[in-house]
């Protein structure tokens, strides 16, 4: 295999030209899924439209699982180049960064409709402080709980690689998931998306893929064996959508994590590692460049780049057609650019500030 490298965007993957470029490919479409969760219609489901969206977010939800298995890959490379710390620090970074960034920005938008008092009391309140800390709900933007999740995770990771419990922290993973699981049939599911439940398991689960069981099992495994149980998850995915709008018709069917996630992330996951890449292939080249270098950008920037969900979005994609077929597209090609944008702008400033 190839030898990795850190990116700028704060998740490790791997850099030009020895690089696994499959896996910033998947992290290019990994971005794009994830723009699916937040900028599809996810309304009650009541007709053809509603449905059809409501299975696109539940599909789409193996993004966030794979963010994390990505992590995990490279987490040993990680830690034997004594990188880990200063991942930490631009994870941190990078967290606290967004989180003000749009707390501003909800902030300013509250001010000019005239709820200021009550925005700030919500934001700035003991209870949200301790939700962010403990559960990793963030203020401002709820999609910036990954970034917070990635460092505790990680954190917690190492600690029992420290004190050389790797196997009870494996075993503790698989009842912190299946706590998750539990944790779909009710109405507390939000409280279980965290770095507990969600980030420990995937990303112990990525770690073994560089390192444990599923890397000793990858070479044994067809492409034909990982894709139709692949599709076979997807499928069971859609029947837990209606299952869990059957058992909660109060709420909304949609869970950060489903059964079938596991499986198929590992599924996706083998595939990725087998897919056998061309760098002369321009789409792939470019897929693998913003996987590589703006993916986490554009996971900050969606909701700016859709207005926040607002008026302008309501306006331009009215119907759940029209948010699922052009709205995603449309968000996702301006995070692009305006991670573009950012990324040229801190380095204008970087240069000068060295000069």
């Amino acid at each position: 295999m190839m030898n990795s490298q850190t990116n700028n965007n704060g998740i490790m993957s791997s850099a030009a030209p020895t690089r696994f470029m499959s896996i910033d490919m998947l992290k290019c479409i990994a971005a794009f899924l994830v723009v699916v969760i937040h900028f599809t219609d996810n309304s009650m489901p009541i007709d053809l439209a509603g449905w059809v969206s409501h299975f696109s977010i539940a599909e789409s939800r193996i993004a966030v699982p794979l963010f994390f298995m990505i992590t995990g890959f490279f987490y040993g490379n990680m830690k034997r180049r004594g990188r880990l710390k200063s991942q930490l620090k631009k994870l941190t970074i990078m967290a606290l960064g967004s989180t003000i960034l749009y707390i501003l920005y909800n902030l300013a938008l509250s001010y000019f409709s005239g709820s200021f008092n009550v925005h700030e009391a919500g934001i700035f309140g003991w209870q949200t402080l301790a939700y962010l800390l403990i559960f990793n709900l963030t203020p401002g933007a709820g999609h910036l709980w990954f970034f917070y999740s990635m460092i505790y995770a990680l954190v917690i990771i190492a600690y029992f690689d420290k004190i050389n419990q790797q196997r009870l922290l494996q075993k503790l993973s698989v009842a912190f998931f299946l706590i998750l699981l539990a944790s779909n049939f009710t109405s507390y599911s939000i409280f279980t998306r965290n770095y507990l439940f969600l980030g420990i398991p995937f990303i112990l689960l990525g770690r073994s893929f560089s390192e444990g069981k599923l890397k000793e099992l990858l070479p044994r495994l067809s492409v034909s064996m990982c894709v139709f149980p692949m599709l076979l998850c997807m499928l069971l995915i859609c029947f837990e959508i209606v299952m869990y709008q059957s058992l909660l018709p109060e709420e909304l069917p949609q869970r950060e994590c489903f059964i079938f996630s596991a499986p198929e992330a590992i599924c996706i996951f083998a595939l990725t590692l087998k897919f056998k890449t061309n760098e002369n292939n321009l789409i792939q080249r470019r897929m693998a460049l913003i996987g590589c270098k703006y993916s986490a950008y554009i996971y900050i920037f969606q909701y700016m780049a859709g207005a926040m969900k607002g008026y302008p979005y309501l306006v331009m994609f009215p119907t759940s057609w029209l948010k699922l077929l052009v709205g995603n597209p449309v968000v996702f090609t301006l995070s692009l650019i305006i991670s573009i944008v950012y990324l040229k702008f801190k380095s204008i400033v970087l240069k000068k500030s060295v000069a």
